[in-house]
């Protein structure tokens, strides 16, 4: 068997946090606004490819989904909207803007060249963007799951794995944990230092060494360097 289905559905008056002056005494007022849009494509194949007389039987079936979005609108005046508002974590934003995608993750990035090199400050450390840049979606590009049940009798086995691509992860515990220096990815240039791999700001390569500590320490702010892809495989 197999299903296909195409969708496509706008979402109106999402609850959203607005920001207000800090004279008001409130930090943001929760409204009625904005539309997003979602559209996608669902395709399921079903089959049993094994059924014996002796009462065994293997069913399976196959589930695919695509899903994109976009920010439509939000309210009137404002096209711009951190959702993040009031959370402790300083050095990233989920941020909601029109003509962007729900769930797109912005922070601060390595500063670099024309050619994508890391640009080193006088220190030997990696130089931070001033402005907050986008660094991903929290999003999933798609999505498979796939199930099995043989069963024999009164007797049944299912398994089902899930399979999640794309959406990139932020991991505030691997920032904190390298920043003081108690995960193993911290050990390297502990004994004799390290020389970050990047250029000056006149485009030579960078030959300042440095310490583990003073390398972990000096880009726990910069958030590119904790988001990570969040694809995975799950086994249920």
């Amino acid at each position: 068997g197999i299903d296909v289905s195409y969708y496509k559905k706008n979402s109106r008056d999402q609850i959203l946090k607005m920001s207000v002056p800090a004279a008001t005494g409130y930090s943001f007022w929760m409204i009625n606004a904005g539309n997003i849009e979602n559209k996608g494509w669902e395709v399921a194949l079903t089959a049993t490819p094994l059924r014996k007389e002796s009462g065994f039987t293997w069913e399976t079936m196959l589930n695919w989904a695509r899903n994109t979005n976009e920010i439509i609108e939000l309210t009137e005046g404002v096209t711009r909207q951190v959702l993040s508002d009031g959370t402790s974590i300083q050095n990233l934003q989920i941020v909601a803007e029109v003509g962007g995608s729900y769930g797109d993750l912005y922070g601060r990035g390595y500063l670099r060249d024309d050619n994508g090199n890391k640009i080193i400050g006088d220190d030997g450390l990696p130089i931070a963007t001033n402005d907050m840049i986008k660094l991903g979606n929290n999003q999933p590009e798609w999505m498979l799951g796939w199930s099995n049940t043989f069963s024999f009798k009164n007797i049944s086995l299912g398994f089902l794995i899930d399979v999640n691509y794309g959406g990139n992860i932020y991991m505030g515990s691997i920032r904190t944990g390298t920043r003081f220096g108690t995960l193993d990815m911290t050990l390297d240039g502990r004994e004799n230092g390290l020389v970050v791999e990047g250029v000056t700001k006149s485009g030579a390569p960078n030959t300042v060494n440095v310490s583990s500590e003073q390398y972990w320490k000096g880009i726990s702010n910069i958030t590119e360097e904790f988001v990570y892809d969040a694809t995975n495989i799950r086994f249920r």
